[in-house]
């Protein structure tokens, strides 16, 4: 189990991002991670896609990534 986790970054318009899990029930810690991960990829302002795929790629899962979002 990881404890303490914390990313920390900085946006372009420098404000510096500190993100953590407050789960305090590890059930809730994969629902924390992908909250985490969210605003990550929104701040990065990547290709979602491509993160999204690559993601799965690398924990050897197969699965087709659709876009529900038409403003993407």
């Amino acid at each position: 189990m990881i404890e303490n986790l914390k990313v920390s970054y900085k946006k372009k318009d420098d404000l510096q991002v500190t993100l953590a899990p407050v789960a305090e029930v590890e059930e809730n810690l994969p629902y924390e991670l992908a909250t985490l991960f969210a605003q990550i990829i929104e701040d990065s302002q990547v290709n979602r896609e491509l993160v999204l795929t690559m993601l799965a790629d690398s924990l050897s899962y197969d699965i087709n990534i659709k876009n529900t979002n038409d403003d993407e």
